[in-house]
């Protein structure tokens, strides 16, 4: 007797998640940011600002007087 109720209750379950209406739900706009703050960046080596496929001082000196510019984003 407790088998048939076990199925009866399973077939209960099946059945109204079966007759659910589906639904369709709106997400989230997503933006994307630009994080780049030299545009003459080497994109395969971040360090290598001026893109001249060496990593010196002068990347580094560069990259400070963009971050202290007055106009700067940083």
């Amino acid at each position: 007797m407790k088998r048939q109720s076990r199925s009866n209750t399973q077939h209960h379950r099946q059945s109204s998640v079966r007759s659910r209406p589906l639904l369709v739900e709106n997400l989230e706009r997503r933006l994307m940011l630009a994080a780049d703050v030299a545009a003459f960046q080497n994109p395969l080596d971040a360090n290598d600002i001026n893109n001249d496929y060496y990593v010196t001082p002068r990347d580094a000196l560069i990259m400070i007087n963009l971050i202290n510019e007055p106009d700067s984003r940083g």
